[in-house]
């Protein structure tokens, strides 16, 4: 590893950013929740009635998941001031996800053909790894390399255009992804890219990670958390309310076409996600301005904060998830009354969070394993 460069002492502060942290966690406990339960918003006419608006309401609470995982990432790693030659910026990403990839990616194919008693042949890792989908979560791993490929020259635009152009390039970039994957759903034409362009539709996402990050709150956090709070409610709830009219009139034709991550509920509940949790955790404050503040920081070793020790779990749980899911729907029991199957959704959702972030922990405590989470 080369050594650290000193000389840049002008750069911007570094600083530990609560709501980062958290929008993480909180994206984690919203995949797990979703997948816990959006089979239930599938079985239309199979399931009761509470079961389904019960999964329906946990589908539209979960569906700003994934942009919040993108916009983290963002916001962390377009930020300025970054002095990383290329070759050193993709040997640290390549080192941090490469082992992910290819050792979940052969786990789930196997692992899927075993649950569904399905012969695997050698040619399916080959197939599924350039469709981008060796199991149904790990297409967000191909979204984040290719985001990575891309952001040392995304850097260069976010330091160099003026920041009009920046909104307003990230704005154009999402309205023509929306408009996209609209055109696609009410035409009924294939979603799903492959393992080279699953990443070009987060591109709006991925700069607006960035664009929100380098905000400034526009009232009180107070007033922010109340209004963002707001919105999101009110979104998730008309975002629920509009599956159930669309089940009640189409069945599962569209099925769970207004939860798309690019359609506009999703983008609207995930901007108020951010800003509610910059209003309660905040921007937080400068911990690092010149190389050698940063050394003497360095002798001071500071507890790490609860948000960032729990942050460094959400990857585990996301690629660890599946696995338990998979097995609560197999031994899913017969359930008395629609509240009795509420109930088990509710309890496999703690269980599975718990599971998946206490062997994230563990495995990180691991020296090789580690490099699994």
């Amino acid at each position: 590893m080369a050594a650290p460069d000193t000389t840049t002492t002008n750069r911007p502060a570094r600083r530990y950013v609560p709501w980062l942290s958290w929008v993480r966690v909180a994206a984690a406990i919203a995949v797990v929740s979703g997948h816990v339960c959006t089979h239930l918003v599938w079985e239309w006419g199979k399931v009761s009635d509470r079961e389904w608006h019960f999964g329906n309401l946990v589908a539209a609470t979960s569906r700003f998941s994934v942009p919040l995982f993108v916009m983290a990432s963002g916001a962390v790693l377009l930020q300025a001031g970054r002095n990383q030659s290329l070759r050193d910026f993709y040997a640290r990403r390549a080192s941090r996800l490469a082992i992910p990839l290819v050792a979940w990616s052969v786990f789930y194919i196997w692992f899927g053909r075993w649950m569904t008693d399905v012969e695997l042949v050698w040619t399916d890792f080959s197939k599924l790894m350039l469709l981008g989908r060796p199991y149904y979560h790990l297409y967000f791993l191909f979204v984040i390399i290719g985001l990575y490929l891309i952001t040392p020259y995304l850097r260069i635009f976010v330091n160099a255009a003026p920041r009009r152009y920046l909104v307003t390039g990230t704005v154009l970039i999402m309205a023509m992804t929306f408009f996209d994957k609209l055109h696609r759903v009410l035409n009924g034409l294939p979603l799903e890219p492959n393992a080279f362009s699953y990443f070009l539709p987060w591109i709006g996402y991925y700069l607006l990670g960035y664009v929100l990050l380098t905000m400034p709150m526009p009232a009180s956090r107070r007033r922010v958390g109340w209004i963002a709070g707001t919105t999101f409610v009110v979104t998730m709830l008309v975002n629920a309310m509009g599956n159930w009219v669309m089940h009640m009139a189409y069945g599962n034709r569209y099925g769970l076409m207004l939860y798309h991550h690019h359609l506009l509920g999703p983008m609207i509940m995930a901007i108020a996600a951010v800003f509610l949790m910059r209003a309660v955790f905040g921007d937080g404050e400068a911990v690092e301005t010149t190389a050698r503040e940063g050394a003497a920081a360095a002798d001071k070793p500071k507890k790490r904060p609860v948000g960032q020790r729990l942050a460094d779990l959400t990857l585990g749980i996301y690629l660890m998830h599946p696995i338990p899911i998979a097995f609560i729907r197999e031994y899913q029991p017969r359930f008395s009354s629609p509240w009795s199957s509420i109930g088990y959704h509710s309890a496999g959702i703690v269980a599975v969070l718990a599971v998946c972030a206490a062997t994230a922990w563990l495995l990180l405590r691991i020296p090789y394993a580690r490099r699994l989470v």
